[in-house]
């Protein structure tokens, strides 16, 4: 009988507080951030290496208990880790699929493209080769320094297909070399600088914004 006359009491206060407006109701939801999938950076690599796929952690948010699904599998170590090792034989977008225990999804991708890698070497002859600055607009500058001398530099942008979008050839180059480039009307997204001198050949990777 008390519990009932104790409901009652309440039930007529909450009444007469709706009527008059009165009514204030406080609570607090503890929710985690937004789960975002993480495939790592695009990358440039030579024929027969490979890539270690998602960034570190490759899985933020949501609530734990992360399910990891990567496609296309085929070339991939364990296309479930957090982290698997692709090794690629053509340019390919991997693209992950996430899961957290509470089945929300999300999703990344990452792109690995594949470079021809002539003379490794290269690293030895070249002593300096920035794209500055990167991420650009479309208007950048290579700076290039030489630790050999060379009858010829040649510049090539490409995209992830590795179409050629850009080309030029200096002829008897300094040892310090600054080109000024323009990709006006191309699309946003990932290109590679390439470099190649006397047989030499090196990349930088430039993201297009």
């Amino acid at each position: 009988m008390k519990r009932l006359l104790m409901l009652a009491v309440c039930l007529c206060w909450l009444s007469t507080a709706l009527l008059q407006g009165q009514v204030y109701i406080h609570y607090a939801v503890n929710q985690p951030a937004t789960l975002a999938a993480h495939a790592g950076a695009d990358e440039l690599i030579c024929p027969g290496q490979t890539a270690t796929l998602g960034a570190t952690p490759a899985a933020t948010g949501g609530y734990g208990g992360y399910t990891y699904s990567w496609t296309p599998p085929g070339t991939l170590n364990n296309p479930a880790a957090a982290n698997p090792v692709a090794t690629p034989t053509a340019a390919t977008t991997y693209i992950l699929a996430l899961t957290d225990s509470l089945g929300c999804s999300a999703f990344d991708t990452a792109v690995i493209a594949l470079d021809t890698c002539v003379g490794l070497q290269g690293q030895q002859a070249i002593g300096a080769f920035d794209v500055i600055p990167n991420p650009n607009g479309g208007q950048f500058v290579v700076n290039i320094r030489l630790n050999e001398p060379s009858d010829a530099i040649h510049i090539t942008v490409v995209d992830l297909s590795g179409k050629e979008v850009y080309s030029k050839e200096l002829l008897q180059p300094e040892q310090a070399v600054q080109q000024r480039i323009s990709l006006d009307g191309l699309s946003r997204g990932v290109y590679f600088v390439r470099m190649e001198s006397a047989g030499h050949l090196l990349s930088r990777k430039m993201i297009l914004r």
